[in-house]
C-alpha cells in the first residue's frame, strides 16, 4: 500500500488545504461544462438566473427538437453535480430547470446556457471551511420557503441549508409536494423538511464524537410558524395540515432543535427559494461561506459563525471580510 498524502482531488472536487483552513472547488470540473458546451468564450453574468425568473413562461413557444433536448438535458445533469457538490448557490437555477428536462424550448435552453456563464465569472468560488478549535464546532441551520413561487401549480418552493462553523454542508431546494394554503403552512412545510435532516446530522455528528448539546440552531424568518411549531393547539387554519408536518413539535419538545427567528436579510436559504438580485445574491454567498480560493481572507480577519445569547434568544453574526462587520 502506497501512501499518496492528502487528497487534492476527489470526483470532479478539488481539495486545496493551508493553515486558515480547507478550499473545496470544482474549477476543473466548470472549465471542463464550458468546454463542452462551447461556452469557453462565452460573456460570464453575475447571477444564475434573472430575479423574477418564470419556467413557465413562454408557453406558446414550440418546443426544442431532439438533439436539442439532449443537449438541454445533458447541461442540467452537468450542473446538477456542480450544486450538489460545491455550488449551493445554484441550487434554485437547477430546480427550476429539471422541472422541463422532457419538454425544454428555447426559452430554457438559454437560462441554461446562462447558468454555465455565471458559473464561468467564478470558476474558482468554492466552499472554505475555516480552522476552529475542536470545542468550537458549531451545526446551524436555515429554513426558507417561497410561498406559491409555482405559477403553473401555484405550489411553493422550499430551501435549507446547514452550516459548519459558517460553511455549508448540506442544503436542498425543492417545490413543495401540496399546496400551502398561506405562508405560514409554506414555511412549516419547508421547516419541516429542514428539521428532519438536522435532526440526522445531529446524529451523525454525535457518531463522531461532536456531539451537539442543547440542540440544533434553526433559524427561520417567520414568526408565525415558529409560534405553530412551539404551540401544539387547534388552529381553524391550520387543522388541516397533514399530520406529518407536525413532526416538528415532537422535535422541537424533546430539544433536538431549537428555532429562533432571523431577519430575512441574514436568512442563508433565501438564495435556495428564489432568483435574487445581485446584492442580495452575494450576501447570501457569504452566508454559506463561499470564497473564491485566490481571494482568501487570513484566518486573523476572517468572519466567523458567532451565537449569542442575549435574553434566551440567538442573533446570528454573518461571516464578513470586513474586520467587525456584520452583514
Amino acid at each position: 500500500m502506497k501512501d499518496l498524502g492528502e487528497v487534492k482531488y476527489y470526483l470532479g472536487m478539488q481539495i486545496e488545504r493551508d493553515e486558515s483552513g480547507i478550499l473545496i472547488h470544482q474549477e476543473r470540473y466548470i472549465l471542463n461544462m464550458l468546454q463542452s458546451f462551447g461556452l469557453s468564450e462565452a460573456n460570464p453574468v453575475r447571477t444564475p438566473l434573472p430575479t423574477g425568473f418564470d419556467v413557465h413562461a413562454y408557453e406558446d413557444e414550440p418546443l426544442l427538437r431532439d438533439e436539442l433536448v439532449k443537449l438541454y438535458q445533458s447541461i442540467v445533469g452537468s450542473l446538477m453535480y456542480a450544486c450538489t457538490t460545491t455550488q449551493p448557490q445554484i441550487a434554485f437555477a437547477v430546480s427550476q430547470l429539471s422541472k422541463v428536462a422532457s419538454c425544454p424550448k428555447m426559452f430554457h435552453s438559454q437560462a441554461a446556457k446562462r447558468v454555465l456563464r455565471y458559473l464561468k465569472g467564478g470558476v474558482k468560488s468554492g466552499i472554505f471551511f475555516q480552522t476552529q478549535p475542536q470545542s468550537q464546532v458549531q451545526l446551524v441551520g436555515f429554513s426558507d420557503a417561497d410561498y406559491a413561487g409555482d405559477s403553473a401549480s401555484r405550489r411553493s418552493h422550499s430551501g435549507y441549508v446547514f452550516c459548519l462553523n459558517g460553511a455549508a454542508i448540506s442544503w436542498q431546494s425543492k417545490r413543495q409536494p401540496v399546496v400551502a394554503l398561506s405562508t405560514t403552512e409554506s414555511e412549516y412545510i419547508s421547516l419541516c423538511q429542514c428539521i428532519q435532516e438536522g435532526v440526522w446530522l445531529r446524529r451523525l455528528f454525535g457518531e463522531f464524537g461532536h456531539d451537539h448539546a442543547g440542540g440544533v440552531p434553526v433559524f427561520v424568518d417567520n414568526q408565525s410558524a415558529i409560534a405553530l411549531a412551539q404551540n401544539a393547539c387547534l388552529h381553524g387554519r391550520t387543522k388541516h395540515m397533514q399530520v406529518r408536518w407536525h413532526f416538528i413539535r415532537e422535535m422541537v419538545a424533546a430539544g433536538e432543535v431549537i428555532l429562533q427567528w432571523c431577519p430575512t436579510n441574514r436568512q442563508a436559504a433565501d438564495i435556495l427559494t428564489k432568483s435574487l438580485p445581485f446584492e442580495r445574491h452575494g450576501v447570501c454567498m457569504t452566508l454559506l461561506g463561499m470564497q473564491p480560493h485566490d481571494d482568501r481572507v487570513p484566518a486573523a480577519d476572517a468572519g466567523v459563525l458567532v451565537l449569542l445569547s442575549l435574553a434566551d434568544s440567538m442573533l446570528w453574526v454573518a461571516p464578513t471580510h470586513e474586520q467587525g462587520g456584520v452583514v
